[in-house]
């Protein structure tokens, strides 16, 4: 099994990556909410310790199948593929909002959790922290950022096109965007488009002949 390192670097083709997406300007909370989401500190990218973290992540993974012998060996491999790319997908997302975003947002469940309270609340977060979580690795909080915030069209575009966004819950996404104003027009557009990405992206992993983890080149901003 290949491992994330500094010497993979790679052009970054896959359209799902939110590296187009995040606002470049520096955040500025819109309400008290949004303060609070940083009490336990603002997120920053160590490329050592996040790809480490990722690579022992999937490493354990691996060693869990190795240690299940009787796993349908094609299933295995078909897996391990979608740990990898799944790798990569986050230690870019980690890169990319970098300073931007709180550091509990690294654990799925609270950013779900943080984006299904503003949506109670009925707060709308900056911009940036609802890109990030439109894009976030873990498909449970791109849904809740999904169908609680108002979107545009480029973040409806991204959370269609997310890698383990589910056709139902694509639909839940949409509907919630109705109710908040977003004409049938834009709607059809952007799944339009989300479907366009994402054929793209089947594409692109029908083409990998082996297990690989490219990792896709980093920016300084």
């Amino acid at each position: 099994m290949e491992e994330i390192t500094s010497e993979q670097q790679g052009g970054n083709s896959d359209p799902s990556t939110p590296r187009d997406l995040a606002p470049r300007e520096h955040r500025v909370p819109k309400s008290d909410f949004e303060v609070s989401l940083f009490r336990d500190g603002v997120y920053h990218f160590d490329f050592d310790k996040d790809a480490n973290e990722l690579n022992m992540d999937l490493a354990s993974k691996k060693e869990w199948f190795d240690e299940n012998p009787g796993w349908d060996e094609r299933r295995t491999a078909q897996d391990m593929v979608w740990y990898i790319d799944s790798a990569n997908f986050s230690l870019v997302w980690r890169q990319q909002f970098s300073d931007r975003i709180p550091r509990r947002w690294l654990f799925w469940y609270y950013a779900r959790d943080d984006f299904e309270e503003a949506g109670k609340r009925g707060i709308q977060l900056s911009e940036e922290l609802v890109t990030a979580g439109v894009t976030h690795p873990h498909h449970l909080t791109a849904k809740a950022a999904g169908e609680s915030q108002q979107l545009n069209t480029d973040q409806l575009i991204a959370v269609l096109a997310h890698p383990t966004i589910s056709g139902w819950v694509q639909r839940d996404i949409l509907d919630a965007q109705k109710r908040m104003g977003l004409s049938e027009k834009d709607l059809r557009e952007a799944q339009r488009r989300a479907e366009e990405i994402k054929e793209r992206m089947k594409k692109a992993r029908k083409r990998k002949k082996q297990i690989k983890s490219p990792l896709p080149k980093l920016s300084n901003t």
